[in-house]
């Protein structure tokens, strides 16, 4: 159990980390409009900066290269502009068109829903109501999404106007600003974070060099699909519904947009319609599934979920640019944790976790299951920040080939449980075994370990000298005292197979077992709702070493144990027990004898033999 000095240091940590996190978010909401002008700007430097460099290898200064960028880049969106611009106009002008057409549908739309609701009301008792008052928003929920973010006209004509000067001056000053960034850092994390930043530089070059590409391929197959169907113009339709399908998984539905409500003119039937959302559906499937991973690669490596809310999030505190800006933001902070000391990214095949004080500093070490990479992570640095380091090697646990003899091919492992199954005060750990169906790249022959702790904190395998060499493929199992004799015995959960349930008899027999040392199974109850205190550390002191437990429910793979908590004390007729409850109140030492149940209530702090008795 950490000492509770340690517990408010790390609690401090916290509230000062939520707290700054706070912070951050509130500025970008409020300086909305300059937030999105450097981000802006720096995307846009990211994406110039590869022609700044060509220019450098013909021996241009970098000053002149970055003008030299900037101006072409204004330039491209100079003449972007003035190809939409003719367009755009004879748009504006049929748009009365276009508000009746879409007006007329609107309102077809909602008759529908009001004779539904008629509908519903001669089934629906009527009720004696109140009149009410309602209060009607005339603002545009489109419009102020566009434009939050942006704030006001003014706030556009900034960014327009302050983004290519920062451009500039970023490409500029490059190697000064990373220069200065490095000396920010102590000198035995600037190789560190100069991989970060080279990580990130390549990330958002990879990025938006992709989606620019995508992008314009998925506008001009819409164009020709426009044009081939005869819809009204189907250039400037087909570069804003591919411009929308830049936003990650809502951009199909928002590329159907444009060409649906230019189509409300032409077309009278729904198939037209539905033609069309297919095909888009169709470019925009290909963009993400074959474009974007052959032009971006693996560079942003974000789930769909991290995606997914990363969207919600930025969409929500900045409009339409937090839809734009949302994946590179999201993608660069997940960069930078990754080179974050402590926040490497563990990519194993993941099966089963189990957590003990292993070295008995007092914080726990994590036990990771895998195929044929186990791990045990331990804690290091200052122990305030999650910085772990792999030790499953040097205390013999990787468990990563079946222990029988000629053994070659790597086992598969699952559920994990650290448990003192001798009672000698040393904990050991046990992990179930067995290939996933028939993989012929991993051992078909993958009997379950028993990892018995040796007093030098190394572990060794003691399965075939306790007998539970088993050939099922056991995914689930539980150490506990079923038969209440002071002994850990074990269940074992097998695919396709019956259960097996193997009796610890000790250092005795079947017909008369023997505990091979002392014991104590401790119990926690208070007041409801947490009856069991999940979450709380007991203690138990033998001579000058602790040994300590947390109060968990459930763990591992398939299989997990809520009980009696056993504590192998060795040749110790008497210990000394300690609670912290799951709010961190700690209770006193208290004297136990050994080779019994007990429960710890918190009400008064005692400790109650079970079953009840008069000694």
């Amino acid at each position: 159990m950490p000492e509770t000095t340690t517990k408010e240091r790390r609690g401090g940590a916290v509230s000062l980390r939520i707290l700054a996190a706070g912070i951050v978010i509130a500025f970008c909401y409020w300086a909305a409009g300059l937030v999105i002008t450097v981000l802006t700007s720096v995307l846009l430097a990211y994406f110039v900066d590869p022609l700044v460099e060509l220019l450098e290898r013909f021996r241009i200064p970098r000053t002149a290269g970055a003008l030299i960028a900037v101006l072409l880049a204004l330039a491209l969106v100079t003449g972007t502009g003035w190809l939409l611009w003719d367009r755009v106009n004879d748009f504006a002008e049929a748009w009365p068109k276009y508000r009746a057409v879409l007006a007329e549908f609107t309102s077809a739309i909602e008759q529908r829903i009001e004779q539904l609701e008629a509908r519903f009301k001669e089934i629906t008792p009527k009720e004696k109501r109140a009149p009410q008052v309602i209060l009607q928003d005339e603002g545009f929920t489109v419009r102020g999404l566009l434009w939050r973010g942006l704030g006001s006209l003014y706030t556009l004509l900034l960014l327009l106007t302050f983004v290519p000067f920062l451009v500039y001056f970023m490409l500029a000053a490059k190697r000064d600003v990373w220069h200065a960034t490095l000396q920010l850092f102590p000198p035995t994390e600037r190789t560190q974070v100069k991989r970060a930043l080279e990580a990130v530089s390549g990330m958002l070059r990879s990025y938006i060099a992709g989606s620019v590409i995508v992008v314009g391929i998925v506008a001009v197959l819409s164009w020709i699909f426009f044009w081939i169907i005869g819809l009204d113009y189907p250039f400037l339709t087909g570069m804003v519904s591919g411009t929308l399908n830049l936003v990650p998984y809502i951009g199909v539905v928002l590329a159907w947009l444009p060409p649906l409500v230019i189509g409300l003119t032409k077309f009278n039937t729904l198939w037209p319609f539905v033609g069309i959302a297919a095909v888009l559906s169709f470019f925009h499937l290909i963009a993400i599934n074959v474009l974007i991973p052959v032009l971006v690669g693996k560079k942003v490596q974000l789930s769909a979920l991290a995606v997914t809310v990363a969207l919600l999030f930025w969409g929500w505190l900045w409009g339409a640019m937090g839809f734009i800006l949302a994946v590179p933001i999201t993608a660069t902070i997940k960069v930078i944790c990754d080179h974050v000391e402590g926040w490497q990214p563990m990519r194993i095949w993941g099966m089963g976790i189990a957590s003990h004080d292993v070295t008995g500093d007092g914080l726990p070490e994590v036990f990771l299951t895998s195929q044929s990479d186990n791990k045990l992570q331990t804690l290091a640095g200052d122990r305030l920040r999650p910085e772990y380091t792999d030790i499953a090697f040097s205390r013999g646990v990787t468990a990563h080939r079946p222990y029988l003899e000629d053994a070659v091919l790597p086992a598969t492992a699952w559920h994990a449980d650290f448990q003192d199954v001798n009672n000698d005060g040393l904990i050991d750990l046990y992990i179930s075994k067995g290939n996933v169906e028939s993989q012929p790249d991993f051992a078909a022959e993958d009997p379950n370990n028993l990892l018995l702790g040796n007093p030098d904190g190394t572990f060794t395998e003691g399965a075939p000298e306790a007998g539970i060499v088993n050939p099922s493929r056991t995914r689930g199992a539980a150490l506990a005292d079923f038969n209440l004799d002071g002994l850990l015995d074990l269940v074992e959960v097998n695919r396709r197979e019956n259960i097996d349930l193997w009796r610890n008899v000790g250092s005795g027999s079947v017909d008369a077992p023997a505990p091979m040392g002392d014991w104590l199974a401790i119990r926690l109850d208070q007041p409801a709702p947490n009856v069991d205190a999940i979450g709380s550390w007991i203690e138990v002191r033998t001579g000058n070493r602790t040994l300590q437990r947390e109060v968990t429910i459930g763990g591992g793979h398939a299989g997990g144990q809520l009980g009696w908590l056993h504590f192998g004390v060795g040749d110790a007729d008497t210990v000394e027990v300690r609670v912290q409850w799951p709010d961190g109140d700690s209770g006193g030492w208290m004297n136990v004898r050994s080779n019994r149940f007990v429960t710890i209530e918190r009400d008064g702090n005692r400790v109650v033999p079970w079953p009840v008795s008069d000694d």
